[in-house]
């Protein structure tokens, strides 16, 4: 936490509250970014003037009890979400997925589906939703278990009361079939909850006995929060545990670009989805990408914010290459010092920017990544990369308007790109959706929904 700025009153305790925020990590995978430390500074507050305690005594306490420390995840995670989040997807699974799940398997086995960090439940009634209108009376077949780090979440989930925002994307026909009006809320119906169930549970922790072998996982946004080793590890357990050809679905901003290549990706009816194949191998668009950057397939960590960018041709070409060399195997350090130095030997190399920019990104270091990633806006005024990931820094650090801007700014460039081209390891169309749910999120946000 050396680059957190923090208040006078908590400077003093920053050595205790950046050991506090390891052991946060160790706990549940999360690595605090800037916001999510003021955040832990802000609950660290609230909770010791709950327990009317001095703040150096509280932090005494929740370095010693694992318990306090789940009460402080549970207020700097973010648990916003709502019904039919990511459309395509749903679409995709309702239309296509589980039609052909459930035609493979035989009338009489289960179709198990885990919501994987399901927060206060959306998502997995969600996925309820879509295999009732994709299976009618054969729903019955699917059962869905949302697992979450969060108690006071799956309570929520468990209820199945929402309002407003929630429910922002569910249309009246929806409305009509799924939920009853109780009082001021929608309650889920009876035949959603008999296809759902809820548990507590520590993605760092192998999977819930109960769930069996699921045919589809569904992780939207949350290994975003997690740092390099656990988020490969989990990815690990999920190859594992599902059977050939199961399915893995990821939020609009998560790629494994360079992190894991057990999964292949599959387009289905507009959306993107991972497919587990048995071995892991680069599928063939990966292989050409491997081909025209170092010439090795990267084993390094997942980054953060969409995939750091393979060199192109530069001055000088050898430590760009290099550096991201260093920036595969998580040596961000050593990455960040070799692009400086060719930055030394080429000031005006937009690519070697961009490099520097995303490895800052992945190093919480978003003041700086910001900076370094607006002189390659300005580089090259035509590329989608920079603003994306600008607009990614944005969004992190709560400036919703200029992360709208670059949004947008990033939508303009890439309307210059078809839908299947790639652009640093992703698809123009990949790039493009991710920025148009940020928006959607950005203006929720902004209207305090």
């Amino acid at each position: 936490m050396s680059d957190l700025k923090v208040t006078t009153r908590d400077a003093q305790h920053l050595a205790e509250v950046a050991l506090l925020g390891e052991q946060i990590a160790a706990q549940c995978g999360f690595a605090l970014d800037e916001v999510q430390q003021r955040g832990l500074f802000a609950a660290l507050h609230e909770r010791a003037a709950s327990l009317q305690l001095e703040i150096t005594a509280y932090i005494a306490q929740a370095s010693t009890a694992p318990a306090e420390r789940q009460r402080l995840i549970e207020l700097i995670v973010n648990h916003e979400t709502y019904f039919l989040r990511n459309q395509p997807q749903i679409r995709a699974l309702r239309d296509v997925l589980l039609p052909e799940i459930a035609s493979r398997l035989p009338p009489d086995q289960p179709i198990r589906i885990w919501s994987a960090g399901c927060a206060t439940g959306e998502e997995a009634y969600t996925l309820a939703i879509s295999a009732c209108e994709a299976l009618g009376a054969a729903a019955s077949r699917v059962l869905v278990l949302g697992t979450d780090l969060s108690d006071a979440a799956l309570a929520r989930a468990r209820a199945g009361l929402y309002r407003g925002r929630s429910l922002q994307h569910i249309d009246a026909q929806r409305l009509q079939r799924f939920f009853t009006v109780v009082g001021d809320d929608y309650q889920v119906s009876a035949e959603l909850q008999a296809r759902v169930r809820f548990e507590q549970h520590n993605l760092l922790d192998p999977s819930p006995p109960s769930l069996g072998r699921p045919h589809v996982i569904v992780c939207q946004n949350v290994m975003i929060y997690f740092a390099d080793a656990p988020r490969r590890a989990l990815l690990a357990r999920f190859h594992e545990l599902l059977p050939e050809d199961g399915l893995l679905l990821l939020g609009f901003s998560e790629t494994l670009w360079n992190v894991f290549d057990g999964f292949a990706v599959r387009e289905v009816a507009g959306a993107f989805v991972y497919q587990r194949r048995a071995a892991s191998r680069p599928s063939a668009p990966q292989a050409e990408l491997y081909r025209r950057s170092s010439g090795a397939a990267p084993q390094g960590p997942k980054q953060r914010c969409g995939p750091i960018p393979t060199p192109a041709p530069a001055t000088p070409p050898d430590l760009l290459a290099g550096a991201r060399a260093h920036a595969d195997r998580g040596d961000l350090e050593a990455a960040a010092l070799v692009v400086q130095r060719a930055l030394a030997d080429d000031e005006m190399s937009a690519v070697g920017y961009l490099l520097l920019g995303t490895i800052q990104l992945r190093q919480g270091l978003l003041e700086a990544a910001a900076t370094t990633l607006d002189r390659a806006r300005y580089l090259d005024s035509a590329a989608p990369a920079p603003s994306f990931h600008l607009a990614d820094v944005y969004r992190r650090t709560g400036r919703r308007a200029a992360a709208q801007r670059e949004c947008r700014a990033t939508l303009r460039k890439l309307e210059a790109f078809a839908p299947d081209a790639e652009i640093d390891g992703v698809t123009a169309d990949w790039l493009r959706a991710a920025c148009l749910a940020w928006i959607d999120d950005l203006h929720a946000a902004e209207a305090g929904l």
